[in-house]
């Protein structure tokens, strides 16, 4: 069974302060917290101390320069004393609090103040930065009990699945408990992360969610699960377009609907785990190319496609490959049509062109192909 990769989307570190009054200012929201020496150690080891800056951005506005509500500079002086810092209330709103390189937390800026547990990563205070409290430390205790099952020898993987169907649930009744408000987007992310497939998620996107769709990024993420959910296996597959290494158009239909089987990795050269796949996939190829199987690498979100070839001839890889270029920080044509949020992604299609399997890694390829071979 393999073994999940948890992304820091709910970790962070966040605002610090001493609090001097504990009078509830109207239409103001005070954020508190003190720097640990932990913190206080990975704030300093940030090369340039102009980076050493605290930014509050409202997830409301799509752009960053609308997003930013406020900035600090955190110098050796506030990392001592600790931070008072005073924004305005928009309780109707979900905030983060970043500092680049170290830290992300979500927050809702309610009337009253907000104090922030740094080392376990949570806010509280208030009504709803309670409710975030409540789940992130549930999601952090599912997440360490995850990891001491996974950790074992013979690890099980029904008590492993257990967990993230509890933590699934989890956010998904956050969602609901919260559907009217932006807040409800932290019970998302948890359900994202534990979510079997496309579909189970596409379930919660169903549902009419007020308070999400105010998001721009729940509205980007809804877009590409919807896509995901209609490429799963049966489907037929949807074609793209992108260039050879000298730079000749090619689709994807150049390979897959020809009468064989083609395994598709989508990859990038600075993906690590998209790298650690990499043998594996060599080895699937040596072993059935010869048997009829054909192999497909896509490269996609590259900076430049010079890091995409560097790594193919870098990793030894002989099967083709097609790259396709970003229209965007967040587009591209490829992992648009497959609604694919995450690489590696790996997927088999019959000789027909439909979808036999998605989402496949490790020894779960040898297990798909080797039937088809026998």
């Amino acid at each position: 069974m393999k073994k999940r990769i948890f992304y820091p989307l709910l970790v962070a570190i966040a605002m610090v302060a001493l609090v001097s009054s504990c009078k509830k200012e109207q239409n103001s929201t005070i954020l508190t917290a003190t720097f640990s020496e932990n913190v206080k150690g990975a704030i300093k080891a940030i090369e340039n101390e102009s980076d050493r800056v605290l930014y509050i951005h409202n997830l409301l506005e799509a752009e960053d320069s609308l997003a930013l509500v406020d900035t600090l500079l955190l110098t050796d002086e506030v990392l001592e004393a600790g931070l008072n810092q005073k924004i305005a209330a928009n309780p109707d709103a979900l905030y983060t609090f970043t500092i680049k390189n170290v830290a992300r937390i979500y927050f809702v800026p309610e009337v009253d103040t907000v104090k922030f547990d740094i080392e376990n990563n949570t806010p509280s205070g208030t009504p709803l930065n309670d409710d975030i409290n409540a789940i992130v430390t549930k999601l952090q205790d599912g997440i360490n009990r995850y990891h001491a099952i996974m950790d074992q020898e013979g690890a099980s993987e029904e008590d492993a699945k257990a967990i993230e169907k509890e933590l699934f649930t989890a956010g998904k009744d956050f969602i609901m408990a919260h559907k009217d408000h932006p807040v409800a987007w932290i019970g998302f992310s948890v359900a994202q992360s534990f979510s079997d497939d496309a579909t189970s998620l596409k379930s919660i996107t169903d549902e009419s969610l007020p308070g999400l769709e105010k998001l721009p990024m729940y509205l980007e993420t809804k877009k590409v699960l919807e896509q995901a959910a209609a490429t799963q296996a049966g489907s037929m597959f949807v074609d793209f377009e992108g260039e050879d290494a000298e730079g000749n158009a090619v689709k994807l239909s150049d390979y897959v609907g020809k009468g064989q089987y083609v395994l598709v990795d989508f990859w990038a050269s600075w993906c690590g785990p998209c790298r650690g796949e990499i043998p594996n996939i060599i080895k699937i190829y040596d072993t059935y190319r010869n048997k009829g199987l054909a192999v497909l690498g896509v490269g996609v979100w590259e900076q430049q496609k010079e890091d995409h070839l560097k790594a193919v001839k870098d990793l030894g890889i002989s099967y083709p490959q097609i790259f396709v270029p970003n229209k965007s920080s967040r587009k591209n044509d490829a992992t648009d049509a497959y609604g694919i949020n995450g690489i590696p992604q790996i997927i088999l299609f019959a000789p027909d062109g439909k979808i036999v399997a998605r989402d496949l890694r490790g020894q779960a390829i040898e297990e798909a192909i080797a039937p088809l071979y026998k």
